[in-house]
């Protein structure tokens, strides 16, 4: 099993605000990087999330033609269809963005799944 840390600019060293369990870490810079990795490797061990990640990950949406940035909390959101879908545990887990509102949000989407399951 392998621990797994999205974030489009940091390294899991330099996060010191949260409690990481030690690596060694697979880093992923975008939403599809981070599908991409667990489709391949399966579900990590330990996840920790950032929510604002970079231009480069932004969808034209076709109708109007606004960027839609995928974030950290879209991340969350393929992670526990992923688990529904496979009939796995979500894995352990940590938010470790800067972004408060995010950060809460990632979290509570996450708790919200985790207490519908027995």
């Amino acid at each position: 099993m392998y621990n797994l840390f999205l974030d489009d600019e940091r390294l899991p060293h330099g996060v010191t605000w949260v409690n990481l369990p030690s690596g060694p870490w697979t880093v992923v810079r975008s939403y599809k990087e981070f599908c991409d990795y667990i489709t391949k490797h399966g579900l990590p061990h330990f996840v920790t999330f950032d929510h604002d990640l970079s231009v480069e990950d932004q969808n034209k949406h076709p109708i109007t033609e606004v960027f839609k940035e995928k974030t950290g909390m879209d991340c969350a959101k393929w992670l526990v269809e992923y688990c529904m879908n496979n009939n796995l545990r979500f894995p352990e887990y940590e938010v470790h963005s800067m972004n408060v509102i995010g950060k809460v949000n990632i979290k509570s989407y996450i708790e919200s799944f985790k207490s519908t399951i027995k």
